[in-house]
């Protein structure tokens, strides 16, 4: 593929015959390269995709957003991600209907930090190849950041933007502390999500840490 976009297109392309197999119907969508809205450069709670819903725009077309910090695998994985949010309702986010869509076309983990199942990965691995491979280089946006070196490790609520600090003897033991505001679990700081709050989602685009 001569650039970026042309692939992602034409993996799309392939990608809705895929979905049609478990039931599903991918829309007409425009996807590009580019930042979502927040939290595209952090370190904490990173968003790397994101889907602004086909219902809320004129031509009824899904905007999809896939960050240049990824190469191909990783494109891969968050466009099917970014898919699940385009073919589904507007509004149900990463509700129990988006975690039934992402088993069924073989993502896994939680439903705001998706990874693709050995399954899925093996066949987005075969589609980059008969792509010609993804022509991009991941965007280094780390240069120069000074790593943590406190004691207390942070954790965040990307929803609700809610911080606290942990130790790590703790944190490696039992996870992520849950949210007061929310009661979803935190993440640690530096873990990559797929979209960027969930009011944000729910009122306009329909987010990892992968995510």
């Amino acid at each position: 593929m001569k650039n970026r976009e042309s692939f992602l297109i034409r993996a799309t392309t392939i990608l809705r015959h895929e979905y049609r197999k478990v039931g599903y119907e991918l829309p007409e969508v425009h996807v590009s390269i580019g930042f979502p809205s927040k939290r595209a450069t952090s370190k904490n709670n990173r968003c790397i995709g994101q889907c602004w819903h086909g219902a809320d725009q004129k031509n009824g077309k899904a905007h999809l957003f896939i960050s240049p910090v990824l190469d191909g695998p990783g494109a891969l994985e968050t466009l099917v991600h970014e898919h699940v949010h385009a073919f589904l309702p507007a509004g149900v986010g990463h509700r129990p209907p988006f975690k039934r869509a992402m088993s069924k076309v073989g993502l896994v983990g939680k439903p705001t930090v998706t990874s693709a199942g050995k399954a899925l990965k093996a066949r987005l691995a075969k589609l980059e190849e008969k792509l010609g491979g993804y022509p991009h280089d991941k965007l280094n946006v780390n240069a120069g950041r000074k790593k943590q070196t406190t004691r207390l490790i942070k954790v965040e609520c990307a929803p609700c933007d809610y911080v606290a600090r942990v130790t790590r003897k703790p944190l490696d033991a039992y996870g992520p502390p849950i949210c007061p505001g929310c009661s979803e679990q935190m993440v640690e700081a530096g873990k990559e999500v797929q979209h960027p709050t969930l009011a944000l989602e729910l009122k306009y685009a329909t987010s990892t840490v992968r995510s």
